[in-house]
């Protein structure tokens, strides 16, 4: 009987190549090595690398920041930090979303976005480059409505993530104590 070996682990040029195009095509390269190996709870190997590489660099064409640092990030949005259903252009259906804004800690200033799985047990992905954009602008647009449409397809709150219970709420998308948050 045949063992596998073990896979090939990333090198440290993949490793500095890989941070180096995180940085130009997200706005920091550490935090999305981070969050790379952090979604797969373990250091990448040289495979898992090269997709990374390759996702980046399908993104690099004219992609801002999606991550930004406190400096950049004192007015460039107003989407405030909760959950919202979206539609982009050219998509079928609505997307979910979560967008956060951490207010303490290494990460201060930062914004995140991310999607949410439609089904329990499915990963959210960051979500980054000009595709972070159009969901930050759509938010920015009409923010209440965009929560609303999140809780009335998930049933729970688009601020606080918590169940609706009550009807009129459920109606709303939004539990009694965030309403006033808009």
């Amino acid at each position: 009987m045949e063992t596998q070996s073990p896979p090939k682990q990333i090198t440290e040029a993949q490793s500095s190549y890989l941070r180096r195009l995180a940085h130009q095509v997200t706005g920091d390269g550490d935090a999305y090595v981070t969050a790379i190996n952090a979604k797969y709870a373990r250091t990448l190997s040289a495979a898992e690398a090269s997709a990374e590489i390759n996702h980046l660099k399908s993104l690099q064409g004219g992609a801002r920041p999606m991550v930004q640092t406190k400096a950049k990030n004192r007015n460039s949005t107003t989407a405030p930090a909760g959950r919202y259903a979206v539609t982009l252009e050219g998509q079928k259906g609505p997307m979910l979303v979560e967008i956060t804004k951490p207010t303490s800690g290494p990460w201060s200033g930062y914004t995140f976005v991310k999607s949410v799985p439609y089904f329990v047990g499915g990963e959210a992905e960051p979500i980054m480059g000009t595709e972070a954009l159009q969901v930050l602008n759509a938010v920015e647009r009409n923010p209440r409505a965009c929560s609303a449409n999140y809780g009335q397809m998930t049933g729970r709150c688009g601020m606080c993530n918590r169940r609706l219970k009550d009807p009129g709420s459920v109606s709303l998308g939004i539990g009694p104590e965030c309403v006033g948050r808009f």
